[in-house]
């Protein structure tokens, strides 16, 4: 079946909303698409008088090189002179890309299109169409005012809401064996999602679990994968970094960056969390790094279930074996009844009820 025209009215309505914020004068977006105009990406490009614009042209050029394939490339100027600078960019990078581009004009709530690329001819303005109604029926978050409101949507409260766990009970968890906390964590995890309002003391406990051991962090991590919808867990992680502690953001920054970027949230918004992360840390460089190639973080989920799996079995066996040891009376004489094995767990239950649902993957 031949492809279809490409709905502009309809995209140039929905950019926005795939981009997260309201798009202004000195904005510029490329849309990458596949057969059928199936979107592939879409990348916001501030205009720079003080940059070439065939180095604009080169660096996003290298960034489509390392992703799909694209069948036909758009780009929207915004403002009085976005034409003129969707003009310059397509014709700057068309070569390098070897596909159809197709500037479009955005100003004053119509748009148009380059039909005359010689001489410079557009197509009559029309009107955006308005789609907010429909969107909002489905669901679809409305989004920010601007950039600058994406990022603050994101950034720790001004006051934290919550607070470090007592030492009594951080030394119960740390008890605990590594299977007992991811499982603990990602039931917590599920609580706060799930919750109409904040609850303050399951995201304290959550951020206690998270930020104490790597292994449960990752299982974490790996367990919000499987948020497809509406990235509730997704979206509970960032609300614990954004009302935490000051001395549990940096690591709680690094989770919530990795979680949001592994689920596709719009760049600004991973980028703000990663100015909050350890800087020490491996996991914001390699993210960062990921971002500025325009690697595509579905290819990386397998890799992050299958990793945080066997971490989890890894440092149970080691737990495992080291308290086992621990409890033997007698290492080098013949070995007793192993009544003791059963009590290698420890006795204290968990503080809230197993999880229900889908596993967490390796749990």
């Amino acid at each position: 079946m031949e492809d279809q025209p490409l709905n502009v009215g309809d995209y140039v309505a929905r950019l926005p909303y795939a981009v997260g914020h309201q798009l202004g004068n000195e904005d510029l977006v490329v849309g990458a698409f596949g057969a059928n105009h199936r979107s592939i990406v879409q990348m916001v490009t501030p205009w720079d008088e003080q940059t070439p614009v065939v180095d604009v042209a080169e660096q996003i050029a290298r960034m489509l090189s390392r992703i799909e394939q694209p069948a036909a490339l758009t780009v929207v100027g915004y403002g009085p002179h976005g034409g003129l600078r969707a003009h310059q960019l397509a014709n700057n990078l068309q070569p390098a890309v070897q596909t159809t581009v197709l500037p479009i004009h955005v100003h004053d709530d119509t748009w148009r299109v380059l039909f005359d690329d010689r001489h410079g001819h557009w197509t009559l303005p029309q009107p955006v169409p308005d789609h907010a109604a429909e969107l909002a029926t489905r669901g679809v978050l409305a989004p920010a005012a601007s950039r600058t409101a994406l990022e603050a949507s994101i950034a720790p409260l001004p006051e934290p809401t919550l607070t470090t766990l007592n030492a009594a009970k951080a030394t119960e968890l740390d008890g605990l064996s590594p299977q007992q906390r991811a499982a603990l964590a990602t039931t917590t995890l599920d609580r706060v999602a799930t919750a109409r309002r904040d609850d303050p003391a399951q995201m304290c406990l959550l951020a206690h679990l998270v930020t104490n051991d790597v292994i449960t962090r990752d299982a974490v991590l790996a367990h919000t994968l499987e948020d497809r919808i509406h990235d509730d867990r997704i979206d509970a992680l960032v609300r614990t970094f954004r009302a935490a502690p000051p001395e549990q953001r940096l690591q709680l920054a690094v989770l919530a960056a990795a979680a949001t970027y592994f689920a596709c949230w719009h760049a600004p918004q991973v980028r703000g969390l990663l100015k909050h992360a350890d800087p020490l840390a491996t996991f914001p460089k390699l993210i960062t790094a990921a971002l500025n190639a325009g690697f595509d973080p579905r290819k990386a989920h397998h890799t992050v279930r299958n990793g945080a799996a066997e971490g989890l079995q890894q440092a149970q066996e080691a737990w495992t074996a080291a308290h086992s040891h621990t409890l033997d009376p007698n290492p080098d004489g013949p070995t007793p009844a192993r009544t003791d094995a059963v009590r290698s767990e420890p006795t204290a239950a968990p503080t809230t009820p197993p999880r229900t649902g889908r596993s967490a993957p390796g749990l």
